[in-house]
This record gives structure tokens, sequence and C-alpha cells, in this order.
């Protein structure tokens, strides 16, 4: 990637940084990408997702030339479980290793969340139950250091955070697709954007 946009840190004035946004330099990564998606049972759906590559960013920021590289590694499984005909689960877990940028690095962690839909009135209108990072274990740690400052941040959210959406389909173009011969998405649908990453 020729201008990689990142947030950067800079020194404005004594105990005061300035973050924004720049075109830091070139990336570049080679790896593979695999997925394994399965019914289990008629009532699960189990997908298996990984990526894995060598990343390499280099550049020159604040007149200061970098070079950093890692191999970095991401996995995520997705449990899906049709309860009953109008009720949905999903289990999902996440893990995404220590990655490099343009001033410094941050450490993998590990995520999981839990969903239920329930569908109304033939799916006309659905109430969907999110439950982001379970386990309370979405917390990492990044450092990022330039000319004249060294930054070490410990990333907490609270966990874990509940979320209810309330959802009414007007027009449901989703099944008229489905209808003409379109392959279905396995309920992906109903996980709002989000929901399996920040």
């Amino acid at each position: 990637t020729h201008n990689v946009i990142e947030r950067v840190q800079s020194v404005y004035e004594q105990n005061v940084s300035l973050q924004s946004v720049k075109n830091v330099g070139m990336d570049y990564s080679l790896g593979t990408e695999m997925m394994l998606r399965t019914d289990v049972a008629s009532f699960w759906n189990l997908s298996l997702m990984g990526s894995l590559y060598h990343y390499r960013i280099e550049g020159v920021l604040y007149s200061d030339p970098f070079s950093r590289e890692s191999f970095t590694w991401n996995a995520r499984i997705r449990n899906a479980f049709k309860l009953f005909k109008a009720t949905q689960i999903q289990l999902n877990g996440m893990y995404h290793s220590p990655r490099v940028s343009a001033q410094g690095s941050r450490t993998g962690f590990f995520m999981t969340n839990l969903s239920l839909r329930q569908d109304f009135m033939d799916r006309k209108f659905s109430a969907i139950l999110q439950i982001r990072d379970l386990l309370g274990t979405g917390q990492r740690e990044s450092t990022s250091e330039g000319a004249g400052y060294y930054n070490y941040r410990f990333m907490e959210r609270e966990a874990p955070v509940v979320m209810l959406s309330l959802r009414l389909n007007i027009n449901n173009f989703r099944d008229k697709q489905q209808r003409r011969g379109q392959q279905d998405t396995g309920g992906e649908e109903y996980m709002p954007q989000g929901m399996e990453e920040f």
C-alpha cells in the first residue's frame, strides 16, 4: 500500500500530545487467508476463519525514517445455533495477534461475543440481544515513540457490554433474492457492524 494512512502522535507542547492522521509511507503484507464453513448438525453452523501473514511498514515520519515488521495472525470461530424456527443464537470468539505500526506496536487480544435473535411476525420484526466481550478479555496494550516522547497505553473497556436492538423490516429484499436462487448467508446478516471487531 502506498501512502498508508495511520493515526500518529507527536509532542504539541510540554505534557500535551497531538494525535492526528497522516500518510506515513508504504506497507507490505504477504500471507494467506483460510475459511472453513460447515453444518455440524441441522441446527448448528460452524465457521472457522484465519489469516497469517508477514507485515512490514516503512517510511519517514516527522523527518525520522522508520521500518518495522512482524509476523501477524488472526483467528475467528463463529457458532450459529438455530434453537427454534424464529430463535437464533451466535457465540463468536476471535484472536488478533500483536502487530506493529509506524510508531510502535500493539499486543494481541482475545474476545468473545454472544448474541440472541428472536424474530416476530414472520421475520418482519426482530429483537437482538448482544453481549460483547463476554469474558472481559478485550483489553490490550500499545506503545508508541517518536522525537522527544514515549507513550504507553493500556486499553481497557467496560466488559461485558450488553445491547438490545430492535429491527423492523419494511421490505424484505433478502427473501426476494433467495427466491431468485441466491445463496443464504447462514444468519450472519443479523450481526450488526462492530459486533465482531472494534
